[in-house]
This record gives C-alpha cells, sequence and structure tokens, in this order.
C-alpha cells in the first residue's frame, strides 16, 4: 500500500507522470529546466525524512537518495543547480547539485524566502 503520490501533469499536452511512495510526500520541486530536458528530474520530500531526486531513465525511474536521517522534510526550492530543503534539524543547501557537498547554511534563506511552511 502506498500513502504518498505525485502526479506531473503536461500544461499543453496530455502527458501525465505518476509516482507513488511509501510514506505521505510533503513537497516537490520540479528542475527548472523540467520540460526541457529528457530526464525529467524532480525532488520530493516527505515524513520518510529523505530527499529523494527521482529522473526519468530509458526504461524505468531513478531514485537517488540525496539526504536523510534528520527528520521530515518540509520544503524545497530548486533554482539553477542548487536544491534546497529544510527539515526539523537544519536548512540544507547542497552545492552544486551533482557535486552532493554542503556549503554555508544561511543562503537557505534567500533561496526559501517566498517559500511558506
Amino acid at each position: 500500500m502506498f500513502a504518498g503520490k505525485v502526479v506531473i501533469n503536461a500544461l499543453y499536452n496530455n502527458e501525465t507522470s505518476t509516482y507513488s511512495y511509501k510514506r505521505p510526500v510533503k513537497a516537490v520541486a520540479l528542475d527548472p529546466d523540467y520540460s526541457k530536458k529528457n530526464s525529467r528530474q524532480f525532488c520530493t520530500g516527505g515524513l520518510a525524512g529523505q530527499l529523494v531526486l527521482n529522473e526519468k531513465g530509458w526504461f524505468n525511474n531513478k531514485d537517488t537518495v540525496l539526504h536523510a536521517g534528520e527528520g521530515p522534510i518540509y520544503t524545497i526550492k530548486w533554482r539553477g543547480s542548487l536544491i534546497a530543503w529544510a527539515n526539523d534539524a537544519v536548512c540544507s543547501l547542497p552545492f552544486p547539485l551533482f557535486a552532493l557537498s554542503f556549503i554555508i547554511i544561511f543562503f537557505c534563506r534567500l533561496l526559501l524566502s517566498d517559500v511558506r511552511v
């Protein structure tokens, strides 16, 4: 049984993608270039306490856990190649997305300034 579901609908065609998760999903962020790339990347987070990068592959979808173990993910913001997220413990910002190394945390306030929890 699945408790969380993400559905992404295209605006100008009939393309629909549905993803199911075992735990409730609280936050979703699309790649800023989601419609331009074939990889169709997006991030999800929720009560499972994992920040997961999802991308479309040739035959199936690939899920990569970017962060885990600090409690539920409540909000995610994706700008350019950076992803910021907030949970119970901290607001985090990996730099850049694919390097997965952490940099100074105060930039999260700037990236998440228009997000309300």
